[in-house]
């Protein structure tokens, strides 16, 4: 029996995905690992503990792998020797698909098994309380109060009231809403930030692996009655998942102890300044993309784990430029358009033997967005995109046969102009210069697109007609 199996069955796999695997809590810190069985044979029986046995602690934030767990709801799984049906939360690693059932509400699974077998029901139903906290009762946000139990460190607090650190979430238009307005201030720094109100209130956000903003529902209730519902306009859905800065300061993490959080913190800022300033975000980050970045870690073993880091980045850095929308903001209208008119081709680099439709995707990319740097900003637009077009020849090198010796002369061209000598294959040094000049340029980016279009949403592209204001939309 495969380990994910070993304690806990989804009862239905096919319609619940391949994350549906078993719960499994011995793998993981604070999780209940007791009491879920696939059946009674030796190999399989696990202790079956009374009810006051079982801890009430979340289970740690990450899982064994590293990267962090996420809340699911199951419709069916086998617990206790009962099959258990309606909507059981439990903490799944997206990655490994190890999967934790949190003691509290393992105690009231266990609760509602028991009952079923005193009844000879080989069946029970389950699903968590809704509840309802007394802060910001006026406006009644949407919010899941199970994500309070559920989640490591949203648990009520000494001096707190109950429900302080439910997840309050939004959509991504909130921000958005209030860059836009000149008397309030948004403070961004990638994946989380404050919002500071006229008055002297401010709000603390974060921001989710599915770009969702949120706040705890305790600070929301601090801000005033008009703001709080002004949010709400913008209210949505719990997705259940906190993993931001903001959620990490919560724990006592620093959200930049690392070049890798600081890259990662750099993209984000730029994601969103380019959206709210420039109309338009230089990198669609999705889900997926988010995932990623949440796992960039330093490699361990440098011969054995530098090509996934550099891809990890090429994936991260460069593939999620929204060529697109470059492309459609660098076009001058004619004086007689032509319908479906293909778009115009950017002029190849000097000196380049290549036409820019036969080059690589990856350097396409980069020149699309280094003609719109060229276009639009008062920068050094080759200086800005060196450490790209560097990562991306290091990809190259690191992924594909050189048998002309060409990828390892860019390689070293690379190098030195990130201040190497060209023939130190230091791995190491080159990483950390990297990943620096990376942060560096989003930041510069940043700046320079603020300084460009100071007044938010003050964006026209090259050509735009004049009526339409240059307002970027919402």
């Amino acid at each position: 029996m495969p380990r994910g199996e070993r304690f806990c069955r989804n009862a239905d796999l096919r319609r619940a995905g391949p994350s549906a695997a078993g719960v499994t809590g011995a793998a993981a810190r604070g999780g209940h690992d007791a009491g879920f069985s696939s059946g009674d044979t030796p190999a399989t029986r696990a202790k079956k503990p009374g009810v006051e046995d079982a801890k009430d602690a979340a289970p740690g934030p990450r899982c064994r792998c590293g990267d962090w767990f996420a809340v699911e709801f199951r419709e069916r799984l086998e617990a206790y020797g009962t099959e258990v049906r309606g909507s059981v939360p439990v903490m799944a690693c997206p990655t490994c698909k190890n999967t934790v059932m949190p003691g509290s509400i393992a105690r009231s699974v266990g609760k509602a098994a028991k009952a079923a077998r005193a009844a000879n029901q080989k069946t029970c139903k389950f699903a968590p309380k809704g509840q309802r906290f007394g802060l910001c009762a006026d406006v009644g946000f949407e919010y899941c109060s199970a994500d309070c139990e559920v989640i490591a460190g949203l648990s009520r607090a000494a001096g707190e009231a109950e429900g302080h650190r439910a997840p309050v979430f939004f959509d991504g238009d909130v921000l958005l809403w209030y860059r836009l307005r000149g008397e309030y201030r948004v403070g961004v720094r990638g994946v989380h930030g404050r919002i500071a109100f006229p008055g002297g209130a401010s709000l603390d956000y974060g921001v989710n692996r599915h770009g969702r903003v949120f706040c705890w529902l305790g600070d929301l209730d601090g801000i005033p009655q008009e703001e709080q519902e002004r949010m709400g306009k913008h209210n949505v859905r719990s997705d259940h998942d906190v993993i931001s800065g903001l959620y990490k300061a919560l724990l006592g993490l620093d959200p930049e102890n690392s070049a890798e959080e600081r890259l990662k913190i750099s993209l984000y800022e730029l994601a969103e300044v380019s959206r709210a300033h420039a109309g338009l975000a230089i990198h669609g980050l999705e889900h997926a993309d988010r995932r990623l970045a949440e796992r960039l870690e330093r490699p361990g073993a440098w011969r054995r784990d530098i090509t996934q880091a550099v891809v990890n980045l090429v994936i991260l850095c460069i593939e999620t430029i929204d060529t697109k929308r470059l492309k459609g903001s660098l076009r001058r209208p004619s004086s007689e358009p032509r319908l479906n008119a293909p778009p115009p081709r950017l002029p190849a680099p000097k000196g380049s033997l290549r036409k820019p439709s036969d080059e690589p995707k990856g350097r396409k990319a980069l020149m699309i967005l280094q003609s719109w740097i060229k276009a639009n900003l008062h920068a050094d637009e080759k200086s800005l995109m060196m450490p790209f077009f560097v990562l991306n020849d290091w990809r190259h090198y690191r992924v594909h046969r050189d048998g002309d010796g060409k990828l390892l002369k860019n390689l070293k061209a690379g190098r030195a102009r990130l201040g190497m000598n060209e023939d130190d294959d230091d791995d190491e040094r080159m990483y950390d210069l990297l990943i620096e000049g990376l942060a560096r340029s989003c930041r510069a980016l940043s700046a320079g697109i603020e300084e460009k279009w100071p007044a938010r949403g003050q964006y026209r592209a090259p050509g735009a007609a004049a009526q339409d204001g240059g307002q970027a939309t919402a």
